[in-house]
Parts: structure tokens; sequence; C-alpha cells
């Protein structure tokens, strides 16, 4: 027990120490690397939201710049000043087929068009108006004038039409005195721009988002087009954006950093949930709790085995110690060490010693106890004669008080066994009941659970199925996909080559050839500019392909497990048949336990006849006991001489105390 006792001490110490330690390891190694990853996103985010925004205003500012051009040319002032005049003008072709051309290089101008104070306006391409539509009166017109000097837009809106999202930008047509004669504008939508933004790949998985600044969702990944000022932490985001220019909002399970595109006011930012960011964190911290645990193992082993090598030469000293307590003083005792426990068997060698010494003494006292002894066996002798008489009563008292003592032992040892018999069949009874019921219960419940997970897995396998056949035929799309993104880098090669060309037979044409030559100029830059996406886009269709047959490789590994867990299953509802089998046997045992209760009866009726009996033979020593007292009168005269001898055994005994008061026992030391 003592061994067991320190060794346990020992370990549990360590144990815990080592634990604690191990513990505050893990949890600064995880805020380290959480408050790790967090500055790294941060760095990342405020990085791309950077080129984000310069992306964004290299957009909007190409189409202000075309616009600007539009809006200064001389022909189109002299074709609103001729339509507010005459109604009808020598140049509008002239200007309509810039507004086609600008239309034709930009597919994603919806529609463009030049409206004049007159309330006349021309779209290209044409749009059936009312008679009565007045241009004047729209909120792009009344924004361009209200800043005549400079290229304007309206907010961002979901097209009614085709569900795109739309945005106007409008420049005023000032005349040589800089009044405002009339206003310029396209129509274009944002859906590639929305698109490219969304393309974006990052780490963690984040999401870049735009919001204009009432709010509404330019891009973003669920949210297209809504308001989102209402939502928590977008609206702090449209607010925080209304102090500064960029910042970081932390929600329960997101972190939002955003900043804002000067040139528009949008507000740019990226969202990422903060369980995909420390899914590596909880990848080490996984690893270092299985570190832990190993080092923790290995250090209870060392702690095992310093504690037996502690504990095994007290066991041996205690080995010695019970030898000598059972009256063998001849035993060799040995210090096995220099330490503490060598020197506690040191002091108890010689303490053996002593006690050797003692117990000679102790045996020459004996001597004269002995004679004393032989003394008082000789008057003794002279008391057997009178004690006869009393050995006859005694006799008789102690055959009927050991007739009456196995009864009562008897009667007492079964009651007590029927007692506690009749409350283990009781408490069994209500238990096993209770329990047969429940396990019933559970059983039937565990055979429906059973079923529905069959049910389950089977339609577990069927979805398997429409998935991998779902992801073949998007392999087999990506790679048409990827044969029309070849055509187009082809088809971006031949009109650089034909933009090139273009632009020398511009510059032969001289003043007449220099429209053209910024048209076959911007023609080339998007042939430059569709190429080099092109080849992006065929990077990431080659990326997704890779990752489809992963994900079909990953899917016959999850259809293999399904089929276990069906085994598993069938195992589970043998094992149910198998407890319905129990508790039919569990059933039989109850009855068995009832036949018990009959049993136990029987013998109470036993028990109650061999009470009585005892009584009767009590009844027997009681008269006995009053022959005794008779006798008793004649022995006095022999006790007294008996006393003289006892003062001498009395004497004997002294000197034996003398021999061993040296040691100090347990109860002097008390006291």
């Amino acid at each position: 027990m003592f061994k067991q006792s320190i060794q346990k001490k020992l370990t549990v110490l360590f144990s815990m120490t080592l634990l604690m330690v191990l513990m505050a390891v893990s949890l600064i190694t995880y805020m380290q690397m959480s408050r790790s990853i967090e500055r790294q996103v941060e760095n990342e985010a405020v990085t791309v939201l950077q080129e984000v925004s310069r992306y964004t205003e290299r957009y909007i500012q190409e189409h202000v710049h075309q616009l600007q051009l539009l809006a200064n040319d001389p022909r189109t002032l002299t074709y609103v000043n001729e339509q507010i005049d005459a109604g009808s003008s020598d140049v509008s072709g002239e200007v309509l087929g810039q507004l086609a051309g600008y239309g034709q290089l930009h597919p994603n101008i919806q529609l463009s068009y030049v409206a004049t104070e007159g309330r006349t306006i021309e779209t290209v391409p044409t749009v059936d108006l009312p008679d009565d539509f007045d241009p004047t009166t729209r909120p792009w017109y009344e924004l361009a004038m209200a800043s005549p000097t400079e290229v304007v837009w309206t907010s961002p809106y979901v097209s009614i039409e085709d569900g795109e999202i739309v945005m106007t930008v409008a420049k005023a047509i000032l005349d040589e005195r800089g009044q405002a004669q009339g206003v310029a504008g396209i129509d274009m939508t944002l859906n590639d721009f929305s698109d490219i933004l969304g393309s974006i790949e990052m780490n963690y998985d984040g999401a870049i988002f735009l919001f204009d600044r009432e709010g509404t969702a330019i891009v973003h990944p669920t949210l297209l087009g809504e308001t989102v000022t209402e939502d928590e932490l977008y609206g702090q985001v449209i607010q925080a954006t209304s102090d500064s220019e960029n910042g970081r909002t932390d929600g329960e399970s997101t972190i939002l950093f955003f900043q804002t595109v000067p040139l528009t006011g949008w507000i740019v930012g990226m969202e990422f949930e903060r369980d995909n960011m420390l899914k590596d964190v909880n990848t080490v911290r996984n690893g270092i709790i299985l570190v832990s645990v190993i080092a923790l193992i290995v250090g209870m082993m060392i702690v095992i085995l310093v504690a037996r090598s502690i504990t095994k030469p007290i066991s041996r000293l205690g080995t010695h110690v019970g030898t000598v307590a059972s009256g063998d003083l001849t035993v060799d005792v040995r210090a096995a060490g220099n330490d503490e426990v060598g020197q506690l068997t040191e002091s108890f060698k010689e303490m053996l010693v002593q006690l050797r010494g003692i117990i000679t003494t102790v045996k020459g006292s004996t001597a004269h106890v002995q004679e004393a002894a032989d003394h008082l066996t000789a008057i003794s002798e002279e008391t057997i004669a009178s004690s006869e008489e009393i050995a006859l009563a005694v006799r008789d008292v102690a055959i009927g008080s050991t007739k009456q003592v196995e009864h009562l032992d008897e009667a007492k040892r079964q009651i007590d066994q029927l007692a506690r018999q009749m409350e283990q069949m009781s408490l069994s009874m209500t238990e096993v009941g209770s329990l047969s019921n429940e396990t019933r219960l559970a059983g039937q419940s565990g055979s429906e659970k059973v079923q529905h997970l069959k049910t389950k897995t089977l339609e577990a396998n069927t979805v398997f199925d429409q998935m991998e056949d779902g992801l073949l035929k998007l392999s087999d799309h990506i790679m048409e996909i990827n044969e029309v993104i070849h055509t187009i880098n082809h088809l971006s090669e031949q009109t650089n080559l034909l933009a090139l060309n273009a632009s020398i037979e511009a510059a032969r044409a001289g003043e007449h050839g220099k429209g053209f030559a910024v048209v076959a100029n911007e023609v080339r830059r998007l042939a430059e500019q569709s190429s080099h996406e092109t080849v992006r886009v065929g990077d990431t269709i080659t990326g997704i392909v890779n990752r489809s047959k992963q994900v079909i490789v990953d899917m016959k590994q999850a259809r293999s497990i399904l089929s276990e867990q069906s085994d598993s299953v069938d195992e589970t509802e043998n094992t149910f048949l198998h407890m319905a089998s129990l508790i039919k046997q569990m059933n039989e045992t109850l009855a068995s336990v009832q036949e018990d209760f009959g049993t136990l009866a029987e013998q109470n009726s036993q028990f109650v006849k061999r009470i009585e009996a005892v009584v009767e033979v009590a009844e027997q020593a009681a008269a006995t006991s009053e022959e005794v007292n008779a006798s008793t009168d004649e022995q006095v005269t022999a006790l007294q001489r008996i006393t003289e001898a006892a003062e001498q055994l009395q004497e004997a005994s002294h000197e034996l105390n003398q021999s061993v008061r040296q040691f100090q026992t347990e109860s002097e030391s008390n006291s």
C-alpha cells in the first residue's frame, strides 16, 4: 500500500506539472499563430484591395476619357446646336457613327446617346421613346448640368429588362462660352466587371465585395444588386467609410477589410470566414495535442520507473520487519545504499540487535517464573478435590451452554443470510424489471434508427451517383470552354494584327484618319488584354479540371466508406435481434427469482423452531448454575494459598518488566 501510494503521488505530481506546461505551450502557440495569420491576411487584403481599387478606377476612367473626347469634339457641339436650331444636322451621321463605333469596341455599353437643351435625344442603338419623352428631366442629365465641366455617373442600379447592373456615365457638351448645350451619355453594364472581380481567388477562401455610396452591392457572392445598409456588418462598413478611407470590421464568424475607391467613392472590401483562416492553425493545434499526449504518457512511464526504484528498498525493509514481527529474530538485515532508506535500514538493524539481548534477559527471568509456577501447581492439587463437584456442575453448564451457543449462532447466521437474500432479491426484482423495460424500448428505438439509417445510406449512394455523373459532364463542358478560349485567343491575335494594319493605314490618311487611328489603337490594346486574359482563363480551367478529377477520386473513396457503413448497419441490426433474445432470458430469470422467495419463506420457519430449542437449553443451564454456587465456598481456602504463589510470580514479572522498559512504546510517548 505504501509503495502504491508513493508511486501514485509522484505520478500525479509530475503528470500535472507536465500537463500544465504542455497546455501552456499549446495555448501560446495557438494564439501566436492565430495573430500571425490575421496579420498575414490583413496585409494581403490591403494589397489586393489597392489593386482592385486601381483597376476599378482604370475601368471607369477609360469610359470617362472616351466620353470627354466625344463631348469636346467640335462635331458634337455642331450637332447639338443644329438640333436646337433646326431639328436636323449635317454631322449627325458622324456623331452617331462615333457612338456606334464606341459601342462596338465595348460590348458592355448598352446604350449611347446625345441629348440637347431642345429636349431632343439620339440613341445608338435606336430606341423607341414616347413622343413626350423629355431627356432634360432625367437624373443623369440634371447631374451632368450641375457639374458641366466634369464627367459624372449615377449610382448603379439593376435593369428591369434583363436584371443586369447598369450605370450611366454622362458629360455636359459646352459651347465656346462654356455654356452647357446638351449632354452626352452612355449606359454601361457592370456584370463583366463584377464577374472579373468575383473570379479573383484569395487564400483562405476570401471573397471580394464592392458597394456604391448608397450601399448597393455591385460585386458580391450572394447579394448582387441588393442594398446592404440594413445588414449589421456591412452597415458598419458603410458607416466607417464615411469617416475614413479604409478600415476593418470584426464579426463573430467573419472579418471584413475595406477601403474607398477615390474616384467613385465606392467601397471595395474582402470578407474572410474565421474558420477558414484558422483551419491550418487548428491542424497544428491538433498535432501539438497529439505530441503532448505522447509526451505525457512517456513522462508517466519515467515517473513510474523512478518511483519503483525508490519504493523497492522500502518494500524489502517492510518484508524484514514482517519477519521479525512473526517471531523470527535470525533475519539478516543489510542496507542497500547511503540514502534515507539505507539509514533507516541501519537503524532497524541496531534495534534488532538490542531486541535479541532483551529476549535473552527475558529467558533468564522466565526460569524464576517457572519455579513459582511449580509451587502454584502443588497448591492447585489441593484444590482439585473441592473442585470436582464444581467441575461436574460446570460440565453440565458447559454442555448446555455449548448447545445454546451453537443454536444461537446458527439461527443468527441463517436469519442474517435470509434477510440479505430477501433484500437482494427485492432489489434485483425491481432493477431487473426496470432494465427489462428500458432495454425493450431501447431495442425498438434502435431498430427504427437502423432502418432509417439504411434508407439514408441508399439515398446517399444515389446522390453520389448523380454527383459523379455531374462532375464528368462538367469536365466535358470545361474542355469545350477551353477550346473556345483557344479560338478567342487566336482571334485576339488576328485582331491585333488587323488593328496594327489599320493604324498604319490611318497614319497614311493623315488628318482624316486620326479618329480611325484612335479606334484602331483601342482595338489593338483590347486585343492584347483579351489575349492575356484568355491565358489566365485557360490556366484557371486547367486547375478546375484537375480539381474535378481529384473530387471524383474522393467520391470513390467516400463510396467505399459508405459501403462499409452499410455493413456496420447490418451488424447493428443483428445485435438488436440478439438483444431481444437476452430480454427473453431476463424474464425467465425473474420467474426463477420468485421461486427463491418461496424457498426463503420455508427457511425462516425452520429458524423459528431452532430458536425455541435454544430457549429450552437455556433453562437447563440456569438450574445447573445454582449447583455451581453451592460449591464455591469450599474453594475459598485453597484460593488463599494460590494468592501467595501469585506474589512470587509477580516478583519475577517485575524483573521481566525492567528488562523491556528501555524501549519506549507508543502509549508511553503519548502520555
